[in-house]
This record gives C-alpha cells, structure tokens and sequence, in this order.
C-alpha cells in the first residue's frame, strides 16, 4: 500500500524537496561564510563573525513573519524594489518551495558555522 497522507504523496514529496534542498544550500553557504570568515582577512571580520550568531535569538516566529514582509509575491519590499528599480516583475516568491529552500538556507547557514 503507498504511503498517502490526505490521499496524496506530493505532501511527502515536497517535504523531502524542501529539506534536502535546505540542508545542502545551507551547508554550501556555512561553509563559504566559515571559509571566508577563517581563512581571509576581510574587513569587518570581527564584527561579522558576531552578527552570524544574531539569528540564534530571533524566535522562528518572527524570522517568519520578516519573510514574509520581505518576499512577499505581490508587496514584499524586495519585490517592490524589483519592481521599481529593476523592471522585474517577481524576484523572489517565498510561497514557493524554491522560496522557502532560499529562506531557510538563509537562516540555516549560520548553524553549520557555528
């Protein structure tokens, strides 16, 4: 018998896409922050290297909720800034599993830093 939830399987198919797809992009990104940030001698590197654990006391909650402000479809304000400056209609559309790896990957690259 397949495994259904609700009587479909793309809920179990999209769950795999998005978590596959975070914990690669997010280990990619926190590996080239950790490169960067140990190997090279940048400007800021102090003061970068605190700002990567300022995510550890934003509540998920509110990391959600700035998302979606931000890369909203239709009035996000990088979509709006796109729109404006840019000509372009949509750069980001986090109601999209795309959108949703990117968000994540986002905030999970600083995990594999730490």
């Amino acid at each position: 018998m397949p495994c259904t939830v609700l009587g479909s399987t793309t809920i179990i198919v999209d769950t795999l896409l998005v978590a596959t797809g975070t914990t690669i992009g997010a280990a990619i990104g926190g590996g080239v922050l950790a490169l960067i940030l140990a190997r090279t001698n940048i400007p800021g590197r102090a003061l970068l290297s605190q700002l990567v654990t300022v995510p550890l006391y934003v509540t998920p909650l509110l990391t959600a909720i700035a998302w979606s402000w931000l890369g909203s479809p239709t009035g996000g304000l990088i979509n709006l800034f796109a729109r404006n400056a840019l000509g372009i209609d949509r750069l980001i559309d986090l109601q999209t599993a795309a959108g949703v790896i990117l968000s994540r990957c986002l905030l999970m690259c600083r995990c594999r830093f730490c």
